[in-house]
């Protein structure tokens, strides 16, 4: 028996898609793909950036507590980097992009090199509330990175 052709039903008939449809649902797709990866890259260098702040944070913050950590005046016999044996023998310390040391002379870890660093230490007075002035130091301590960003942190320290 031999097959019989059929005729298809009104409004049965199968489609398939045209040339036109498929490259509107390719330029959308390129579109979706090339917004989602805007959206990454994006999202990966505000995290590259708030590393970057965090680094030079880091740094600011371990150069003032080195400072911090030696006495306010020479009596005692604590001695830091450098011959250093007051909070005084700070002022001028500057280290350059690749040279950055901690408190022990090691240097730090590469990501860290990118950065430079100084220390100003000038005498200061605080009045605070109508009471008599304290006379102290303020410490400076200044990052800054390749681009020309700076992080500063200022304490005073009063004297004893």
């Amino acid at each position: 028996m031999m097959p019989t052709y059929q005729r298809p039903t009104p409004g049965c008939h199968q489609r398939g898609l045209a040339l036109l449809e498929c490259l509107l649902a390719a330029t959308i797709l390129a579109v979706i793909v090339a917004a989602v990866a805007q959206a990454v890259n994006s999202g990966q260098m505000q995290t590259y950036q708030a590393l970057h702040d965090l680094r030079g944070q880091n740094l600011a913050v371990a150069l003032m507590e080195e400072v911090l950590s030696m006495p306010y005046t020479a009596d005692g016999v604590t001695i830091g980097r450098g011959g250093r044996v007051k909070m005084a023998d700070y002022d001028g310390l500057s280290e350059k992009a690749g040279a950055l040391k901690d408190i022990t002379g090691q240097l730090y870890a590469s990501p860290f090199q990118s950065f430079s660093r100084s220390v100003s230490v000038t005498p200061a007075t605080l009045a605070v509330g109508g009471q008599p002035a304290i006379p102290g130091l303020t410490i400076t301590v200044t990052v800054t990175d390749a681009h020309g960003g700076q992080r500063t942190l200022q304490r005073f320290v009063p004297q004893p």
